[in-house]
C-alpha cells in the first residue's frame, strides 16, 4: 500500500532513513498517491562531529552537515505523520539519539513522536539477542507502530 509507506533502520540505519526522508522532502516520492507515513529510528547515530566520517566523505558540509546532524528545517518539513525512537539507556552513542530527539520537538514538527527508553541496554543489544524482553518490546512496538491507524483509510 504505497500510501502506509514505512522507513527504518538502526543504528547508522536511522542515519540512512533520515537522509531518505530529507531526500523525500526535497524531491517527492513517484506517484500520485505514495505517502510515508512513519519513520522508526532504532538507536540512532549520526556521527556527531565525527571527524573519520568527514575524512571519508570528501564531499560534506563539515561538523553541521545535516548528514551528521539534522537540520531544524528538515525535522520540521517532515514528510510523514509519525516518527517512532528507541532509544537504549547505557548506549555510549545516545546522545545522538537524544539530540534528535529534541530536535524534532523543538522544530514546530506537527506529527506524532513516540520515544522508547529500552532501559539497561546498549546500543543495537536486540541484534545478538533475539529472546531478551527488551527486543520483545522493540519487536511489538514496532509492530503496533506500523499497525496503528491500518485499515482505517
Amino acid at each position: 500500500d504505497l500510501n502506509r509507506i514505512f522507513i527504518g533502520g538502526d543504528s547508522g540505519g536511522a542515519n540512512i532513513t533520515h537522509a531518505m526522508m530529507r531526500n523525500i522532502r526535497k524531491e517527492g516520492l513517484p506517484g500520485n498517491n505514495a505517502k510515508v507515513e512513519g519513520i522508526i529510528m532504532v538507536h540512532p547515530y549520526f556521527g556527531d562531529n565525527c571527524k573519520q566520517w568527514l575524512r571519508m566523505n570528501p564531499i560534506n558540509e563539515g561538523p553541521q552537515d545535516p548528514r551528521m546532524k539534522p537540520a531544524t528545517e528538515d525535522l520540521a518539513n517532515l514528510k510523514c505523520d509519525r516518527v517512532l525512537v528507541f532509544l537504549a539507556e547505557i548506549d555510549p552513542l545516545r546522545p545522538a539519539g537524544d539530540n534528535y530527539v529534541e530536535a524534532i520537538k523543538k522544530s514546530g514538527w506537527k506529527g506524532g513522536l513516540e520515544v522508547v527508553d529500552n532501559k539497561g541496554r546498549m546500543h543495537n543489544f536486540h541484534i545478538a539477542n533475539y529472546t531478551d524482553e527488551e527486543t520483545i518490546i522493540i519487536d511489538e512496538r514496532i509492530k503496533a507502530f506500523i499497525n496503528k491507524g491500518k485499515g482505517e483509510n
